[in-house]
């Protein structure tokens, strides 16, 4: 995940996952959640509060951490979760099971290592209701982001230049199309027409 990776980010990932990997009939369902670490949400998120940003800036990202979405799902954060994984189902669809009358219980008082000791035990079971109505994405890798190189001064030099060329150019652009265009003055002599041969004869007596 990350720049030349399958996935852009885990938003891409959880997307094409449950578009994928879930049933069709679950997949619009309103009670998926995407369940993962600690890492994975901070990995996501960190990039949002590692800068300098304007007071508008940071509070638009504390506004986006505070929603903790993946993929447009609701993240749950769970303790000991794998930290390269995720899972994408309802959370009423992983349930515990315990067989009834199988609880015991036994204390022993021991005065050598002076301590009580309390032993239990009970049958449960935890169970996948739906395997068709979640996924898990295993092996998540994040790629490193490549720092981007400042600027050197002849660099901004150059681009200073360019912005520059580029407001003149569009100055004169606006000159152009304010101004009307003006009829082009006509410079061509025209010879005098001769008067016709009647005219001329006329003009004679």
């Amino acid at each position: 995940v990350g720049a030349g990776g399958d996935y852009a980010n885990l938003d891409a990932l959880v997307m094409d996952a449950t578009n994928t990997l879930i049933a069709p009939w679950y997949q619009e369902d309103p009670e998926l959640v995407v369940i993962c670490g600690r890492q994975l949400l901070a990995d996501k998120y960190f990039p949002l509060v590692n800068q300098e940003q304007p007071n508008t800036e940071a509070l638009a990202a504390d506004l986006i951490i505070s929603q903790k979405r993946i993929g447009n799902l609701p993240a749950v954060r769970v303790p000991y979760f794998p930290a390269d994984a995720l899972l994408i189902t309802r959370m009423d669809n992983l349930s515990i099971y315990w067989q009834e009358d199988t609880h015991r219980r036994h204390m022993v008082e021991n005065a050598k290592r002076d301590r009580i000791e309390n032993y239990e035990s009970i049958n449960e079971d935890y169970v996948v209701e739906d395997y068709a109505c979640g996924c898990l994405v295993e092996n998540i890798e994040l790629l490193a982001v490549k720092p981007t190189e400042p600027k050197t001064k002849a660099a901004l030099l150059n681009s200073d230049d360019d912005i520059k060329a580029f407001a003149g150019a569009l100055v004169e652009a606006v000159k152009v199309a304010a101004a009307p265009a003006e009829p082009a003055a006509d410079t061509e002599v025209k010879a005098p027409e001769e008067a016709p041969a009647d005219d001329k004869a006329k003009g004679g007596k």
